[in-house]
């Protein structure tokens, strides 16, 4: 309750002084699915340097993609940029076309917990092209705690709905990281997931260990089989070579 309390602290900080903030990621997940978050994840439209003039006890870290901790009221709070990850893509039609992922959002408006416009704004493109840069559909789903609002551009709460595990492009996230493959597939296996076709279809190809990756690879299948449901995961593993 306290980290929770202290996520809001931060969440409404970045509203009064102007800027959006929502949770994102496998928190917004977790939540839907009545599991309580591991971690929480907060993104807002603040940068980098007014993050940190926002809040006296935060600290950068990172190098390829930058975030701040900060910490409030004994836990530390991961809060990330917009503007940080648009940085990765400066080209939005391009990442568009890379996708594949359908803006079509007929299929959510009688849903009243979504806020899907024809003609979306500039806060729609923003979430949008991040919820491109994340691994899997059920990862890329924004909420907004203060009016209970979830945005999905990726079909995310229908993957949920459905128990299906898909991700957003599989060249960019599968190749060539084989421990994200395992991280997958242990996801999968903790929320009882079914591998859509896609990701069948590539585990096979892209499945190899690299020499400098062997020590990521060889915690990250430690990690699956530690799980409690690591006879799953080691077996959509094996299924699928």
């Amino acid at each position: 309750m306290e980290k929770c309390s202290s996520i809001r602290q931060v969440i409404d900080e970045d509203i009064n002084s102007g800027f959006d903030a929502y949770l994102v990621g496998g928190c917004v997940r977790d939540l839907i699915l009545n599991r309580v978050p591991k971690d929480y994840d907060v993104i807002t439209t603040a940068d980098l340097k007014q993050i940190r003039r926002l809040f006296h006890r935060a600290q950068v870290i990172g190098k390829r993609f930058p975030i701040c901790h900060v910490w409030m009221g004994g836990s530390i709070i991961e809060v990330s940029s917009f503007d940080t990850v648009a940085h990765s893509d400066s080209d939005l039609e391009k990442s568009k076309e890379k996708s594949g992922v359908s803006l079509d959002t007929k299929a959510n408006k009688n849903n009243s917990l979504f806020k899907m416009y024809s003609g979306w704004d500039i806060k729609d493109c923003k979430r949008w092209r991040n919820s491109l840069q994340r691994d899997f559909t059920i990862n890329s789903l924004f909420y907004n705690p203060f009016d209970f609002t979830i945005y999905d551009y990726a079909n995310g709460m229908e993957d949920l709905t459905d128990l299906k595990f898909k991700v957003l492009t599989i060249l960019s996230w599968f190749s060539p990281n084989t421990a994200r493959i395992l991280r997958g597939l242990r996801i999968a296996a903790r929320l009882g997931l079914s591998l859509s076709k896609d990701v069948k279809t590539a585990i096979p190809e892209f499945v190899f260990i690299p020499k400098k990756k062997g020590r990521d690879v060889a915690e990250g299948f430690m990690r699956l089989t530690e799980h409690q449901k690591s006879y799953c995961s080691s077996g959509l593993l094996g299924e699928e070579g």
